[in-house]
């Protein structure tokens, strides 16, 4: 998930928080149980692919070899809630604990591509893999070095937006980077160093490169890394540090003066979405009477760089991976396609791929999208986006025990590639962000009766579309 603003009253600050949106038809609802009523980045891509996934050999089972069983069910051979949560969980472990980290650059995003495939294959789905390239500020080189008094490298994150290119000289102090803070002297050819706080990181960046500065870096206000994000990039550099490592640069420079370095330099990586199908029970499609259509459920399967990623967004493909059984074993009278999307942190760049590549008509004939992602906090529930699609997933919850209170705003990930291109789509999240992007997102953090929840409405609403 991407963050750059607020929503529901959760203030997520400038750096990659929410971002409200203020155009037509956006609402939302966050969804609270009523006892367990449940029963059932910057970058450019260039190039694309499509591979059909090889079958698994008879008597490979993937999914056992995961540790993952299928779902407990009830009396009427439904999953139950706690079950779906459950089987969600077991795959968050593997995930987050056994994959790791699944950026882009290091080669974890293509080893979780290979298991969502081999999972969505031992389903009984039809499997293909959406190749497409990113470009993307490498993060295996030095981004931050001190040339002086001693030479040494400084950890740091490139802003997602940032221009690429190398400012070095004088590191000069500015505290948290609002115009009255910046010195009398002003920043011309020097490095600013500010601190994160109280105003977005793209107006420290441009005032930052409207005084002249050659780069910027802003240090944390909380513990770890700062992955930050600029809505544009401002002609300069831009680069996040730890607290920490922000408190020795400034003890540093009461000593004397400091000599820095920030380079950020872009290279072209392989991504990927993974789309596993179920084919529509009724090969006429005839949408005069709700058959046909297509329903698409996804969630990004990637990470930021070092870290679990159990909830973010390990919470969102494991209940994908624990739908695909369930669905596989159903029929629609519409298809339903899973898709696990590449390259999400970087900005989105799996979804608008895979948007991009829809013809308009089979565009025209998609009912919903669901996205998941970041739903295994203990917060409630929450569905914004396509008002029409909230309100029917609000009717859906009501049905099955679920109350609902309605929010307003929205949130950056995958759902606002359609959205933007007007195809019905809504993100089902649970808003609590605080340890997301962090060492700290970890298996043991969540909430297995979220993961059983966001299963079963997505479940129950399949149902209900495919009975109307």
């Amino acid at each position: 998930m991407q963050t750059d603003g607020i929503l529901i009253g959760v203030i997520a600050d400038e750096s990659r928080g929410f971002r409200r949106l203020l155009g037509v038809g956006i609402a939302g609802f966050l969804i609270a149980l009523s006892g367990v009523a449940c029963a059932s980045s910057q970058g450019a891509e260039s190039g694309s692919s499509t591979q059909t996934v090889p079958p698994v050999a008879a008597g490979a089972t993937p999914s056992s070899q995961a540790g993952v069983a299928p779902a407990a069910t009830g009396a009427d051979n439904a999953p139950t809630t706690e079950a779906l949560g459950a089987e969600a969980l077991r795959y968050v472990r593997v995930l987050s604990t056994e994959l790791g980290p699944r950026d882009t650059e290091s080669g974890g995003e293509q080893k979780a591509a290979a298991f969502l495939a081999q999972e969505f294959q031992a389903a009984g789905l039809q499997v293909q893999q959406q190749g497409f390239s990113v470009v993307v500020m490498l993060r295996s080189e030095p981004r931050l070095t001190v040339t002086a008094p001693a030479a040494r490298d400084v950890s740091a994150e490139p802003m997602i937006g940032s221009d690429e290119g190398i400012g070095q000289g004088v590191l000069i102090f500015g505290g948290l980077g609002k115009a009255a803070d910046l010195p009398t002297g002003g920043l011309k050819r020097k490095v600013a160093l500010f601190e994160r706080g109280e105003i977005r990181f793209q107006e420290k960046a441009e005032n930052a490169a409207r005084a002249g500065a050659l780069a910027l870096v802003v240090s944390n206000n909380a513990a770890g890394p700062l992955f930050g994000s600029l809505l544009a990039g401002v002609g300069i550099p831009v680069v996040g540090i730890s607290r920490d490592d922000g408190q020795s640069l400034k003890e540093l420079l009461a000593q004397g003066e400091v000599m820095v370095r920030v380079a950020i330099k872009r290279v072209q990586l392989p991504s990927a979405n993974v789309i596993a199908e179920l084919p529509a029970n009724n090969p006429a499609n005839n949408p005069a009477n709700n058959k046909g259509g297509i329903v698409i459920v996804g969630g990004h399967y990637d990470t930021i760089p070092g870290v679990p990623g159990a909830n973010d967004n390990g919470s969102g493909v494991a209940v994908l991976l624990t739908l695909a059984k369930e669905i596989a074993r159903k029929r629609y009278p519409f298809t339903v396609r899973l898709v696990g999307f590449g390259a999400e942190e970087l900005g989105l760049w799996g979804s608008r791929r895979y948007v991009e590549s829809l013809p308009a008509e089979e565009r025209s004939r998609i009912k919903a999208v669901m996205n998941l992602d970041v739903v295994g906090a203990q917060a409630l529930i929450g569905a914004l986006g396509d008002a029409a699609l909230a309100q029917d997933l609000k009717a859906q919850a009501a049905s099955m025990g679920l109350s609902l209170g309605v929010v307003s705003g929205d949130v950056s990930s995958d759902h606002l590639s359609f959205t933007r291109e007007g195809i019905p789509a809504v993100i089902l999240t649970t808003p609590d962000f605080s340890v997301i992007h962090t060492p700290e997102d970890t298996v043991d953090r969540l909430e297995p009766l979220r993961l059983g929840q966001t299963a079963a409405l997505v479940l129950g609403y399949l149902e209900a579309l495919g009975q109307r």
